[in-house]
């Protein structure tokens, strides 16, 4: 039995791991483009049994999933979506169900992934996964910025929908689906190689890490994500806290804390900005390359000879957002619209929720029963999701799901600081997956992200926060 608990501890590590790498290809559109919707679909119905599996089988031999901390509020958040779906069963039920499905996996096998391995073998595992992503994300990252250089811009038709790609509206999609999901994973690939920095001793190593990071924050600013840019100014910021505050010897000095972040967030704007005007004079300047005039002849001929290819040419008002010298000048949030329809979405959904406060719309319904009770609702006629994971909760589960996960927030926010602020030298390893958790949940402040969804950053996030128990504990042992 013991070696039975062992092969399903292994078999759920590298679970996470599938999990992990499928998704993040999902988010790289030539690769989206080669899978067909029926194989997505299936593959993920395929990984959802096996993930239900694994879990079922875990709760029966095993008792992680009621030792993990503060599990019970999860669990209870569970039967709240249950409950929530059933009350709104009249508008679906089979999407909720699967939505509970995934939820549970992330609860009950990667939440508890620090107690099936020891630190150590967690931060190997750490740095194996950073190296994985590293090598799958970096060809998306040089090609999109490639696409940058030639001012490359486009449609890609993926399952029927139109997806923008290269260089649009002043912003770098690239080949990704959304730049701003290829933003944050990128921040996050920064943060792991800084990991890596600290865990290798080989110069050359360092050197890599250092080039590859440099890349990754060349596509950041070239994407034009604030809340990328948000996310790189609190991660220095947390670093020059770490690095000032937690090695002075005899106590830390508020003032020099203080300086140090402040100095942190110039470095990082100023970087940012540099940057961008630099950048912004680089396709001009390599427009007057020979053999980049022949590519571009060459190119516009195919395209012109395809016309009913799934790679369209961008609209004439699109492109020409790019013709300026401006080309990283983005138009869009200005005139009083800072967060591109955001607040008028979230006032929506709050204004529309009508008898469904205490329960909510369940994870999957909103859309249908605004379409139904409030026809004329900025959100029945749009179709948008509510671009916040935290409003997400309410919408779905109500007031009785909101309080149990602002509780389990409020815990874990509590704990984390205690780690963070406490005594004593931070490691470099804790530090890494607060940052990735902070970083995360900053994003789902303004996307639907890390609630009700199968992705890299919710599987990330779950798993990382996890991993804070063995600092937790350490802190604990020491008092």
């Amino acid at each position: 039995m013991k070696k039975f608990r062992k092969t399903m501890d292994v078999l759920i590590i590298f679970y996470l791991l599938f999990n992990i790498v499928y998704n993040l290809f999902g988010w790289i559109v030539p690769v989206k483009l080669m899978t067909p919707e029926t194989v997505d679909s299936f593959i993920y119905i395929v990984m959802g049994i096996m993930g239900a599996v694994l879990a079922a089988v875990d709760v029966i031999l095993n008792s992680y999933w009621k030792k993990t901390r503060y599990c019970w509020i999860l669990y209870a958040f569970l039967a709240v979506m249950g409950i929530s779906t059933v009350l709104n069963m009249s508008f679906g039920y089979m999407s909720n169900l699967k939505t509970i499905v995934w939820t549970g996996i992330q609860f009950v096998l990667f939440y508890s992934l620090y107690q099936r391995i020891d630190k150590e073998k967690a931060m190997r595992y750490l740095g194996v996964l950073w190296k994985i992503i590293s090598i799958i994300w970096i060809v998306p990252v040089l090609y999109s910025i490639f696409q940058f250089l030639m001012l490359d811009s486009y449609y890609t038709l993926i399952w029927g929908k139109k997806i923008k790609q290269g260089l649009v509206e002043n912003r770098l999609f690239g080949i990704f689906s959304d730049p701003n999901y290829a933003a944050i994973v990128s921040l996050l690939l920064i943060i792991g190689m800084i990991f890596l920095i600290y865990r290798t001793e080989k110069k050359w190593k360092k050197a890599i890490y250092i080039i590859y990071s440099t890349i990754l924050f060349v596509y950041i600013v070239l994407s034009g994500s604030r809340t990328a840019e948000v996310g790189l100014i609190m991660t220095v910021v947390v670093y020059t806290y770490a690095l000032s505050g937690k090695t002075r010897k005899g106590g830390r000095k508020l003032v020099e804390i203080v300086l140090s972040c402040i100095l942190g967030v110039v470095l990082v704007v100023s970087a940012w900005e540099i940057s961008k005007v630099g950048l912004e004079k680089l396709p001009k300047i390599v427009d007057e390359v020979s053999f980049v005039k022949e590519y571009k002849e060459s190119k516009k001929n195919v395209v012109q000879k395809s016309e009913t290819s799934s790679k369209e040419k961008m609209d004439t008002n699109l492109k020409s957002t790019i013709t300026s010298t401006k080309v990283l000048e983005r138009k869009d949030g200005k005139a009083g619209n800072i967060s591109n329809n955001r607040v008028k979405i979230w006032k929506s959904y709050l204004k529309g929720m009508g008898n469904h406060l205490i329960f909510g719309m369940s994870p999957r319904n909103s859309v249908q029963i605004f379409v139904k009770e409030n026809p004329n609702s900025y959100i029945a006629q749009t179709d948008y999701e509510t671009h916040n994971g935290y409003l997400s909760v309410f919408v779905a589960t109500g007031f009785v799901g909101s309080i149990l996960m602002c509780l389990f927030i409020i815990l874990q926010v509590k704990n984390a600081c205690g780690i963070f602020f406490g005594k004593g030298k931070m490691e470099i390893e804790c530090l890494t997956c607060i940052l990735i958790i902070t970083n995360i949940a900053v994003f789902t402040c303004f996307f639907t992200e890390l609630f009700f969804v199968n992705n890299m950053l919710a599987a990330l996030f779950w798993s990382s926060l996890g991993m804070l128990e063995y600092w937790r504990d350490k802190k604990n042992e020491n008092g």
